[in-house]
């Protein structure tokens, strides 16, 4: 058995960071700071303190590009299936199967999900091609 690998587990997933599970994350004003040095956009809450959207704008291609100065409560962050890498009851190789496997699972249901929107708004007669005029 290989040894647990929790860093490249998290690097391999970023489910947490792409807006499936979390739809923005709170940081401190020091993590606010450090975040603008590398045009990271944030945005102020009502409580005074900073937010940003997610998909965090440090994941690309599925993977943290940010991971060393990721805001705390990134850090913070464990998932069931990282706890149990990190206890040793999932081998490093079965948990990133389980990530691909998850993963699949839900590009399949966001594929379908456009197909059914699609669908949709074609059963009432809106046309996709309205939405560029508006944006144009």
């Amino acid at each position: 058995m290989t040894e647990p690998n929790p860093s490249l587990l998290c690097r391999h997933c970023g489910l947490c960071c792409n807006g499936i599970l979390f739809s923005w994350l709170d940081v401190s004003k020091q993590e606010q700071s450090a975040l603008s040095t590398i045009a990271f956009e944030t945005y102020p809450t009502e409580k005074g303190q900073s937010r940003f959207d997610l998909p965090c704008q440090g994941q690309q291609m599925g993977t943290c590009t940010l991971y060393d100065l990721r805001p705390q409560k990134c850090n913070d962050y464990h998932c069931t299936l990282h706890k149990r890498h990190i206890r040793g009851l999932v081998p490093l190789d079965e948990a990133l199967q389980i990530v691909d496997q998850t993963k699949d699972l839900v590009y399949a249901l966001l594929l379908d999900a456009g197909k059914t929107i699609r669908k949709e708004l074609q059963s009432i007669n809106v046309n996709i091609h309205l939405f560029k005029l508006i944006d144009d």
